[in-house]
């Protein structure tokens, strides 16, 4: 949300995109995929920074077996 134009905001996180490829994220959208760190509550196996986390349980999951 934002009370700047579209182009602005537009041309914002271009300069924001371009800043992180810079510093080496392989990500195409780093800041999309932090958005999502904050919800671990949905699905019932979330990704977070942390890990692979059980949110129904509230504890880690191994990945491997």
């Amino acid at each position: 949300m934002s009370v700047e134009p579209v182009p602005a905001v537009s041309a914002a996180l271009d300069r924001l995109l371009r800043a992180a490829r810079d510093l080496g994220s392989p990500l195409t959208d780093p800041f999309m995929t932090l958005s999502f760190l904050a919800l671990p509550v949905i699905p019932a196996l979330k990704i977070t920074d942390r890990g692979l986390v059980d949110v129904n349980e509230f504890r880690h999951v191994a990945l491997f077996m």
